[in-house]
């Protein structure tokens, strides 16, 4: 009797420590699950975002006959070996650039693309790089020649 006793007491441990196990495990998951659906719905949100300003892009694209910037290039040159320095002083440029994306190219003004980068100084690892422009050709793929110098 006293063996059938011991037996039940250890049975109930073990799945009482399985039922604890469980509730716990389930705890830590639904929590990361939270996380995991939040991220989810950022992501669904900035995709129908992206998705409709894609879609309105396209549509202004449709009914214009005119002619809009559809890309940029950005040639950066610069006397500097700091490739990394040259490569985020190029992004920062683009920064810049990238809002004349879907612009009607006959009421975009060169010169204003022109002062938009010409002596506009970045800030780079601690460096200034004063980025000066050489030329620009407007067409729907805009072209963007500029050098970058150490200040």
């Amino acid at each position: 009797m006293n063996l059938s006793r011991g037996f039940k007491v250890v049975s109930a441990s073990v799945m009482l420590g399985f039922v604890a196990g469980a509730s716990l495990m389930a705890l830590l998951y639904s929590v990361r699950m939270d996380k995991i659906f939040l991220e989810r719905t950022r992501l669904s949100i900035e995709l129908e975002k992206q998705s409709e300003e894609l879609d309105r892009l396209k549509k202004n694209l449709s009914q214009k006959r005119w002619s809009v910037i559809n890309d940029i290039t950005l040639h950066l040159s610069s006397t500097e070996k700091d490739e990394h320095a040259l490569l985020k002083t190029k992004q920062l440029c683009m920064d810049i650039l990238k809002d004349l994306i879907g612009k009607n190219l006959d009421k975009t003004d060169p010169m204003l693309v022109y002062h938009m980068l010409n002596s506009r100084s970045f800030n780079v690892n601690d460096t200034t790089y004063v980025v000066k422009v050489d030329f620009i050709i407007m067409a729907e793929h805009l072209e963007v020649f500029a050098t970058a110098v150490k200040k």
